[in-house]
C-alpha cells in the first residue's frame, strides 16, 4: 500500500507539470504490470506443484516416524529413505523452476523500467529542442515519475511471496469452504428425549468411496434390540466392521436405512448420537497426552472422581497406580509408552466415562495375549450390562455368551441365533468357523511344543537383545546423531515449558563451514550466481551516473544535447538488457544451489533420524509432528541463507563498492561525509532483532505440527470422539502469548524511522553547498 500510494501521488505531480512527457513515462506501466501478472501466475503454478511434493514428503515423514517400530522390524529404513528422497528431489526441481520464473519476471520488470527512462531522456531532449522546454521542467517530471516507478519497483520482490501465498491459500480456502456430507457439528438434527438403544440396518446397500465398484452390502439387514448383545462373526473381508462404521455414521449407505430407535440416523443430530455411542476397537489410538486427558476425551468436563470410577471399572486402576505419575503419566505418541492391554483398558475407561446407550466392540481383544484378553474381557463384561452391544469378533470363544450371533459371509447374514442353537447344526456356517479355528489352534499348539526346546535355548539371547533398546541393534546405535533445530535440543524444549520468557537461552548456530561443505558440489553454480548478482548490483550505481549525465546534457547547446540524450537513452536500454540477463541468471543459479542444499540437508537428516533407536522416538521432543516441523521449517531457513540472503549480500556488496568508487571519483570530500552519515542513518533505521522473537516464533511454527499430528491422525480412525476440535483449540491457544510481545516490539520499532529523514535532508543541503563552492570540472 505505501508503494502504491507513492506511485500514484508522484505521477499526479508529474502530470501537473507537463502531461505529455508524463504520459510517455507512463507508457512503461502496462508492460510492467503485464510482466508482474504473468510472473505471479507462473510462480503460483510452480509453487503449487512444489508445495504438493513437500506435502508428499511430509506424509512419508509422518508415516515412517509414527510407526517406527514397524519400520524397524521389517528393516524398512532404506525403503523409507528412498521414498523420501524421491519426493524432495521433485521439490528441488520445482524450486529451481520457481527461481528461473521469478528471475525472468524481475528482469523483465527492470528491462521495461530502464527502457522507460531511456525513452524519457530522449523525448525530453526533443522537447527542449523543439518545444522550448527548460531542463528544470524535464527534471521535475523525471524525478517525480522516477520516484513513483522506483516505489513500484520496490514492490516487485513481493510478487514471489504473493504468488506463493495465493497457491497455499487456494488449498486452504478450498478446505475451509468445503461442507462435509456428514457434519458432526451440524446443529440442525433431531435429538430423542428418551433413547432406548434399538439398532437396525434395513435393506442396506453400501460400498466404500475409495472402491465404489466393490459392493460390500447388497440388501443387508440386521436388528439389535435394546439391552441385548449381538455378535457379528465371519471371515476377514466379509463386512463385519462395516456394520460398526455405519452405526457410528462414519459413512452413509448408498441405499437403505440405519435406524436408532426406529429413527433414520441421517435425521438425528450427529454429535448427540455419537455421545450416546461408545466404541472400543482392536487397536486403540491414544492421544499424545496424559492418561487422564485421554480418558477425558470420552466426556468433556468430567470430574476426577468420575475418571477414577471409570478406571476401576476398566480394570486399569492396578497398573495406573503403579506408575510414578499415576493418571498424569504421558502415554507417548499413539500410546507408545503402554502395552497393548494397557492401551485397551484406557480406551475402555474412556468409553465407560461416556456412559453410552450403545456399545460397539470392534475386535477389542483380538490383538491381546491370553492374560491381557482375560482382564480386558472382564472389563467389557461389566460395561455390557443393560446396554445395546454390537460385538465384532474374530475369536469365537469371546462371543459364546452373546444373546444372538450373526454369521456374515460376502456382505450377507447367512446364519443367526444364540450359540447353543447354532452349534447344533454341524454343517452350518457357525460350526464350520469353529472347526476352522480349532484346527488352527491345534496346529499352533503342535508347532509350539516342537519349538519349545529351541525357544529355551535362545531365550537368553532375546533377553540380552531386549535390554539394549526397543528393537534397536548395534548398527542402530552407531547412527545415534542428534537432530534438533538451531539452538534447541530436546532437553531444552522440555525445560523450556516451565521457564519464563526471560530464561530462554540464545539459539546455537551451526558453523558456516559445515554449510559450505554441504554445498561444495554446487561451488561452480554459486560462483556463476555470485557473478550474476554482482552484475545486478552494479546496475543501479551505473544508472545513477547515467541519470546525472543525462541531466547535465539537458543544459547543453542543442547540437550537443541531441547527441548526448540519444547516447544516454541508448545506455538505459543497455542497462535494461543487462538486467534481463543478470537477474534471471542470479535467481536461477542461487535457486539451484539453495534447492540442492535443502535437498541434501533433508535427506541426511532423514537418514540420521530413521536410523535412531526406537526408544529415541519415545521422547516427546522427538515425536513425528515435531520432527516433521523441523525438517520443513529449518531446512527452508537454511535455503534462505544460501539462496535469497547470499544473493542479496553479494548484490549489496557490489552496489556498495561500485557506488563508493564512483562517489570518490566524483567528489571525495562529499563521499566521505556521506559515508559517515549513512552509518548514522543505518543505526537509526535498523533495530536489533530480539532473540525472544526468534525463539518464540520458531516454537509457534513448530507447535501446530505437533497438535495436528496428535489429534488429526487418530481422528481418521476415531471420529466418534467429538471433543477433538476443542482440544486443538485449547492447545493452540497456549501458544498465542508467544507472538504478542514481538508484535508490540514491531510496532514500537517503527519509531526509529523518523530521524533518518532529517539526516537525508541535511545531506542534500550539504551536497548543494559543496557543489556551489567547488567549480565544475
Amino acid at each position: 500500500m505505501p508503494t502504491t500510494s507513492v506511485n500514484i501521488y508522484t505521477r499526479i505531480c508529474g502530470c501537473i507539470h507537463k502531461g505529455l512527457l508524463s504520459l510517455v513515462m507512463l507508457s512503461s506501466i502496462p508492460p510492467i504490470v503485464f510482466a508482474g501478472a504473468a510472473t505471479t501466475i507462473m510462480i503460483s503454478k510452480v509453487s503449487s506443484r512444489g508445495q504438493a511434493t513437500y506435502s508428499d514428503a511430509g506424509s512419508v515423514v509422518e508415516q515412517s516416524f509414527s510407526n517406527m517400530k514397524t519400520v524397524a522390524s521389517f528393516n524398512g529404513e532404506n525403503r523409507a529413505v528412498s521414498l523420501y528422497d524421491k519426493h524432495i528431489s521433485k521439490a528441488y526441481q520445482a524450486t529451481a523452476k520457481e527461481g528461473a520464473v521469478n528471475g525472468f519476471g524481475m528482469g523483465s520488470v527492470f528491462l521495461f523500467f530502464f527502457g522507460s527512462y531511456g525513452l524519457t531522456i530522449w523525448y525530453g531532449g526533443q522537447l527542449i529542442i523543439n518545444k522550448g522546454y527548460s531542463g528544470g521542467t524535464i527534471m521535475n517530471v523525471l524525478f517525480a515519475v522516477m520516484t513513483g516507478v522506483s516505489s513500484l519497483g520496490n514492490a516487485t520482490p513481493c510478487v514471489t511471496a504473493f504468488a506463493e501465498g495465493q497457491a497455499a491459500a487456494y488449498r486452504m480456502f478450498e478446505t475451509i469452504k468445503r461442507k462435509p456430507d456428514i457434519d458432526a457439528y451440524d446443529e440442525s438434527g433431531l435429538t430423542l428425549e428418551k433413547m432406548k438403544g434399538d439398532v437396525e440396518l434395513r435393506d442396506v446397500y453400501f460400498s466404500y468411496p475409495a472402491r465404489p465398484e466393490q459392493l460390500i452390502f447388497n440388501g443387508f439387514s440386521l436388528r439389535v434390540d435394546s439391552g441385548t448383545t449381538m455378535a457379528i462373526v465371519g471371515e476377514s473381508g466379509s463386512g463385519k466392521s462395516t456394520v460398526i462404521s455405519l452405526v457410528e455414521r462414519f459413512y452413509d449407505p448408498q441405499a437403505g436405512e440405519v435406524l436408532i430407535d426406529g429413527v433414520n440416523i441421517r435425521t438425528l443430530k450427529l454429535s448427540w448420537i455419537r455421545e450416546k455411542i461408545g466404541l472400543v476397537s482392536q487397536e486403540p489410538l491414544l492421544f499424545m497426552t496424559t492418561i487422564k486427558e485421554n480418558i477425558l476425551y470420552g466426556k468433556e468436563g468430567a470430574t476426577l472422581e468420575e475418571v477414577r470410577q471409570a478406571v476401576e471399572l476398566a480394570n486399569a486402576a492396578n497398573f495406573i497406580d503403579k506408575l510414578p505419575d499415576g493418571l498424569d503419566t504421558m502415554v507417548g505418541q499413539r500410546g507408545a509408552q503402554l502395552s497393548g492391554g494397557q492401551k485397551q483398558r484406557i480406551a475402555i475407561a474412556r468409553a465407560i466415562l461416556k456412559n453410552p446407550k450403545i456399545l460397539l466392540l470392534d475386535e477389542a481383544t483380538s490383538a491381546l495375549d491370553v492374560e491381557s484378553e482375560r482382564i480386558v474381557q472382564e472389563a467389557l463384561n461389566r460395561i455390557m450390562v443393560e446396554r445395546t452391544t454390537l460385538v465384532v469378533a474374530h475369536r469365537l470363544s469371546t462371543v459364546r455368551n452373546a444373546d444372538c450371533i450373526s454369521v456374515v459371509h460376502e456382505g450377507k447374514i447367512v446364519e443367526q441365533g444364540p450359540h447353543d442353537e447354532l452349534i447344533k447344526d454341524p454343517d452350518g456356517a457357525y460350526s464350520q468357523l469353529i472347526r476352522l479355528q480349532e484346527s488352527r489352534h491345534e496346529g499352533q499348539d503342535h508347532h509350539h511344543v516342537s519349538t519349545r526346546k529351541s525357544y529355551s535355548h535362545s531365550i537368553s539371547m532375546k533377553r540380552s537383545l531386549s535390554r539394549g533398546s526397543s528393537g534397536g541393534s548395534s548398527k542402530r546405535h552407531s547412527f545415534n546423531l542428534p537432530f534438533t533445530p538451531p539452538g534447541l535440543t530436546p532437553d531444552d524444549e522440555d525445560a523450556d515449558d516451565g521457564k519464563g520468557d526471560g530464561n530462554r537461552s540464545a539459539p546455537k548456530k551451526a558453523p558456516v563451514g559445515r554449510l559450505v561443505t554441504l554445498n561444495k558440489p554446487e561451488f561452480p553454480v554459486l560462483i556463476m550466481g555470485s557473478l550474476s548478482a554482482a552484475a545486478h548490483g552494479v546496475l543501479f550505481p551505473m544508472f545513477g551516473v547515467l541519470i546525472s549525465s543525462a541531466i547535465k546534457a539537458f543544459y547543453e547547446p542543442p547540437h550537443k544535447l541531441r547527441k548526448d540524450t540519444k547516447f544516454w537513452a541508448l545506455m538505459c536500454v543497455v542497462l535494461g538488457i543487462g538486467s534481463i540477463v543478470s537477474i534471471p541468471a542470479e535467481y536461477f543459479l542461487f535457486g539451484v544451489a539453495g534447492g540442492k542444499l535443502v535437498e541434501r540437508i533433508r535427506s541426511l537428516s532423514f537418514r540420521s533420524i530413521v536410523r535412531q533407536e526406537v526408544s529415541w522416538f519415545d521422547d516427546p521432543g522427538n515425536s513425528s509432528g515435531k520432527i516433521g516441523a523441523r525438517l520443513s521449517v529449518d531446512a527452508l531457513n537454511v535455503r534462505r541463507l544460501v539462496g535469497d540472503t547470499l544473493a542479496l549480500i553479494v548484490q549489496c556488496l557490489s552496489t556498495l563498492i561500485c557506488g563508493f568508487v564512483i562517489a570518490m571519483v566524483a567528489n571525495w570530500q562529499l563521499a566521505l561525509i556521506i559515508t559517515v552519515s549513512l552509518q548514522i542513518y543505518g543505526i537509526l533505521l535498523d533495530r536489533p532483532i530480539s532473540l525472544y522473537h526468534y525463539i518464540n516464533l520458531a516454537l509457534y511454527l513448530e507447535h501446530p505440527h505437533v497438535v495436528l499430528s496428535t489429534n488429526i491422525s487418530p481422528l481418521q480412525f476415531r471420529p466418534d470422539i467429538t471433543h477433538v476440535l476443542n482440544a486443538i483449540h485449547r492447545d493452540s491457544n497456549r501458544q498465542n502469548h508467544r507472538v504478542e510481545k514481538p508484535g508490540v516490539q514491531q510496532h514500537v520499532g517503527g519509531l526509529p524511522r523518523i530521524p533518518p529523514s532529517s539526516v537525508l535532508s541535511r545531506l542534500l543541503l550539504l551536497s548543494c553547498h559543496i557543489s556551489l563552492q567547488i567549480p565544475p570540472c
